[in-house]
C-alpha cells in the first residue's frame, strides 16, 4: 500500500510540476505525456 501512494503522489506531482502554466500543450506533447502515463500504469500493473 505504501508503495502505492508513494507513486501516486510522485506522479501527481511530476504533473502538477511539469505543467505550471496556462499555456496550450500541443497535440504532440499530449500523446507523448499520453503515452508515457499508459507506460507507467503498465509498468505498475506487472509490479
Amino acid at each position: 500500500m505504501a508503495v502505492f501512494v508513494g507513486i501516486a503522489l510522485g506522479a501527481l506531482l511530476l504533473d502538477m510540476v511539469t505543467h505550471r502554466g496556462d499555456k496550450p500543450i500541443s497535440l504532440a506533447k499530449a500523446s507523448i505525456w499520453s503515452i508515457f502515463w499508459i507506460a507507467i500504469s503498465l509498468a505498475f500493473a506487472g509490479f
